[in-house]
């Protein structure tokens, strides 16, 4: 029997089962799910407010706010701050880096594809050969 799958929460820390790539337990998941439906709500009503301002009204942490920034979640268009790409420090409006550079890294990733794709054939016809080669043995 595996534990691995057994993880405290990061909010109440009582031992849970995880199944999603949050570490965060089903019941404060609904609690999480219904703070963002205030902040959502809020952000319709007043698109120009800023975190700090949104963070004081619906009394929900700014730390949970700028993780839905970062999830892609909420766009920062409205909320004023200081949100920058991690990669240039350009501002952004949702994410972790900005469109060119998450362009920059689409390119990056298609030129080492392109590049390893051979080795990655070879390694497969070499491999093939030595299980013909066993399986007559």
């Amino acid at each position: 029997m595996s534990f691995d799958n057994y993880k405290d929460c990061q909010v109440c820390k009582k031992l849970f089962m995880k199944m999603t790539r949050r570490e965060i337990c089903p019941e404060c998941l609904k609690d999480e799910e219904k703070y963002f439906k205030i902040v959502r709500d809020y952000l319709y009503k007043y698109p120009l407010a800023s975190i700090e301002e949104v963070s004081s009204q619906t009394d929900v942490h700014e730390k949970y706010i700028i993780d839905w920034i970062e999830d892609g979640r909420l766009e920062k268009k409205g909320l004023t701050t200081n949100y920058s790409c991690e990669m240039c420090g350009s501002p952004i409006h949702m994410g972790k880096v900005c469109h060119k550079c998450q362009s920059d890294l689409n390119g990056l990733k298609g030129e080492l594809l392109k590049n390893t794709r051979p080795n990655i054939d070879e390694q497969e016809r070499r491999g093939q050969k030595m299980y013909i080669s066993e399986k007559k043995k």
